[in-house]
């Protein structure tokens, strides 16, 4: 700022305006994220908290991608199963009466198999396809114990039902079955019931929409009706004016004529 004949108070102003933007850039530096002076030294370490504060790493509240749910092994406890809400139902064999309500399985109580089948690996929202066709991925993604193995000669599981405790076994035929019918109910009650219910609430709903229609229909038939009506008595009304308009033009013109005939009579007769 050093200009000839000029002193160090030349051009305050701008001089002000330098020193407020050089200082709001080095104050933005050192404020940013993550800036750490002594990391950026050279030859200086940084270690993790370092990275993610510079933003190398994961942000905070960020989801991690899902891992793959492996292969299943093509097996199943369960002859017939199906899912209602968040309920799972099972009939542990085709002899069993109906299927009752899954409490537990391999010493595991529903909550655990249920968030293991969320969150283990594959999307949350597909727990109920993961729990019926790869259960053995999510006893094994999800650290469950308890589910047998190829090498075990014992392939029968511990299940809760009801207020009860049995043992099924896990097979490969059960599997195929299951695969099956597991989105159909399986031919358990529970799930006939909720077919029922909503078939019923279908039925409900068309019954209702058809007395909406028919009374919207009603609606519109006497609207039509009453604005036919008001048309009809419009025209009836105009038509009535025309003619009126006419016989008082006729009228007029006759008048006009008649009057002409005396002007021409009284003009004779001068």
């Amino acid at each position: 700022f050093f200009w000839p004949g000029s002193s160090f108070a030349f051009f305050p102003a701008m001089r002000r305006l330098f020193i407020f933007f050089f200082g709001y850039l080095a104050a933005a530096q050192y404020g940013r994220r993550g800036y750490d002076p002594r990391a950026d030294l050279p030859g200086a370490r940084r270690d993790a908290f370092d990275e993610q504060m510079r933003g190398a790493g994961p942000k905070p509240g960020q989801k991690k991608e899902a891992k793959d749910c492996p292969p299943s092994d093509g097996k199943f406890p369960f002859a017939a199963a199906t899912i209602i809400g968040g309920t799972i139902y099972v009939k542990a064999d085709e002899s069993d009466a109906d299927c009752v309500e899954l409490k537990s399985l391999g010493g595991h109580n529903m909550t655990a198999l249920q968030q293991a089948a969320k969150t283990a690996c594959g999307a949350p929202g597909e727990w109920k396809l993961k729990f019926m066709e790869s259960l053995s991925a999510v006893f094994e993604m999800g650290g469950l114990e308890n589910w047998p193995s190829f090498q075990d000669e014992d392939t029968r599981i511990a299940y809760g039902y009801n207020e009860s405790v049995g043992t099924t076994e896990v097979t490969e035929a059960k599997m195929k079955k299951i695969l099956e019918c597991w989105r159909y109910g399986c031919g358990c009650k529970q799930a006939e019931t909720q077919l029922w219910s909503k078939i019923t609430f279908v039925a409900g709903i068309v019954i209702a929409l058809a007395f909406i229609t028919k009374d919207w229909l009603q609606t519109q038939k006497r609207e039509k009706k009453k604005r036919s009506k008001e048309e009809k008595e419009a025209r009836k009304a105009d038509k009535a004016a025309k003619k009126e308009s006419k016989e008082k033009k006729k009228k007029a013109k006759e008048e006009s004529g008649s009057l002409v005939a005396a002007e021409e009579e009284s003009d004779k007769t001068k």
